[in-house]
């Protein structure tokens, strides 16, 4: 029923209304008066939801419309800041691997929770921009090369892992 009623509502202003989850986004192709963006709050409300300002967008003609890491246009692709921020993120998983390595010290959960969260972003990447993408090639090398990082041959020893037969 939100659904129905937000496109009707959107149709009426000649805006476009697209959801995805809780995601919604409104574009139009000219500016969205106040009093508008307000009867989209009653709608919401009136509904039984409360608005989350940051799951609600609002594209003018002239704005960049990125919708949940998308950078949607005549062709959809990802967010200007995805491959930065995915690129410093496998780095500092790269020096979280080494400084383990090199003090010897066992996985954690904490670790293997980011290599997961790290990969999955990766994934996303390799599906949008394909996977034979430059892009994605480099950044998944990138990140194989900081879950394997290289063996010292005398490097830092763990007690726990010594065998005390």
């Amino acid at each position: 029923a939100l659904d129905a009623e937000l496109i009707a509502f959107a149709k009426d202003m000649l805006w476009t209304f697209t959801r995805y989850a809780d995601d919604m986004s409104f574009s139009s192709n000219q500016a969205f008066p106040a009093e508008k963006l307000n009867s989209v709050r009653s709608i919401i409300e009136k509904s039984g939801f409360a608005v989350n300002e940051r799951k609600v967008q609002l594209f003018g003609p002239d704005d960049e419309k990125i919708v949940t890491g998308l950078l949607v246009g005549e062709q959809v692709t990802l967010a200007p800041d995805y491959l930065p921020k995915l690129k410093a993120e496998i780095e500092q998983l790269q020096d979280i691997m080494r400084a383990q390595n090199e003090q010897g010290q066992l996985e954690t959960k904490w670790v293997e929770n980011l290599k997961k969260q790290v990969q999955g972003r990766l994934n996303f990447a390799g599906f949008v921009l394909r996977r034979n993408s430059p892009a994605y090639v480099e950044l998944r090398d990138a990140y194989q090369q900081a879950i394997h990082p290289p063996q010292e041959e005398f490097g830092a020893i763990n007690w726990r892992a010594f065998p005390y037969n």
